[in-house]
């Protein structure tokens, strides 16, 4: 067995690790399954379950706390509104990007494209993560 190297104590706390991870595993397949307002509370549970069981800094906690009570407010459609909207100002934010890297590229500066091309990707990948919030 691969845990036999461990000690009994330090086994035992594996064997827990192990049984979270498919706990969480398993809430994670749950979660699938939600939808707007829903999937946002339940991810705001786990965070805070999380950050509980970590101890994390209590400013963190109170944060969690607060949006869970946010979330309780929440409506489908408005969540919806705002993540359209999310997508249209980081759409707008990729096409700024796009543009200063045309114009840097026009002008040669290597260290400028760069630097553009980085920002564009960064842009990017913003906008595809607001792209995934609101398909959730």
């Amino acid at each position: 067995m691969a845990i036999s190297r461990f000690s009994l104590c330090v086994a035992s706390a594996c064997w827990a690790v192990t049984i979270g991870a498919a706990v969480f595993a398993q809430s994670d397949a749950h979660a699938d399954k939600l939808k707007g307002c829903a999937a946002k509370t339940d991810q705001i549970e786990k965070e805070l379950d999380i950050a509980q069981r970590a101890h994390a800094d209590n400013a963190r906690i109170a944060g969690l706390r607060v949006a869970l009570e946010k979330s309780k407010q929440c409506d489908d459609k408005s969540l919806a509104r705002e993540r359209a909207d999310k997508v249209a100002e980081k759409q707008t934010k990729v096409e700024e990007r796009q543009a200063t890297l045309d114009r840097e590229t026009r002008n040669g500066d290597a260290k400028r494209i760069n630097r553009a091309k980085e920002k564009l990707d960064h842009a990017n990948a913003e906008l595809a993560e607001a792209r995934a919030a609101q398909d959730s």
